[in-house]
């Protein structure tokens, strides 16, 4: 489980990015049964946010301006393009799900994830999930996909 802190911080990532490129399609942590324990990917797909080591470079900063020394907990920063294959698919089972914020063993594309916390979901767009603080009580879901 993550603590509630550390996930207002990732909200607050998600809104410097918003205002400063754009909305984002997504924004999750994903920590996969692969890595070592409390270790975190940040996930962010966003059409406003090209592949590019620049881009990329500019998202690290951003967030740790915000994360400082909790930096240390994240071993990965990804960016997807929005309709990448990853989110279709992740997309698909938040749909499926009821839009939930915490995703337990989970298998998409062969990425075995143990935990997932969905900051900025795929359907709120599509007006699926209010506006509602991750730090409220979770829904959980577990699935494979592939």
């Amino acid at each position: 489980m993550i603590e509630n802190r550390f996930l207002r911080k990732f909200s607050a990532v998600a809104e410097i990015l918003t205002q400063e490129n754009g909305p984002l399609k997504l924004l999750a942590l994903v920590e996969k049964y692969n890595s070592p324990h409390n270790q975190w990917d940040m996930v962010v797909a966003s059409k406003h946010l090209p592949e590019t080591m620049e881009v990329l470079r500019e998202v690290i900063e951003k967030t740790r301006s915000v994360l400082k020394k909790e930096m240390l907990k994240l071993s990965a920063v990804i960016l997807l393009k929005e309709n990448d294959e990853f989110v279709k698919l992740l997309q698909k089972i938040l749909k499926q799900q009821g839009n939930p914020k915490v995703l337990l063993d989970v298998d998409i594309l062969a990425i075995e994830i143990k935990e997932a916390y969905i900051i900025v979901s795929p359907l709120e767009a599509l007006g699926s999930r209010s506006a509602s603080s991750l730090t409220t009580k979770t829904t959980s879901v577990r699935t494979r996909v592939s």
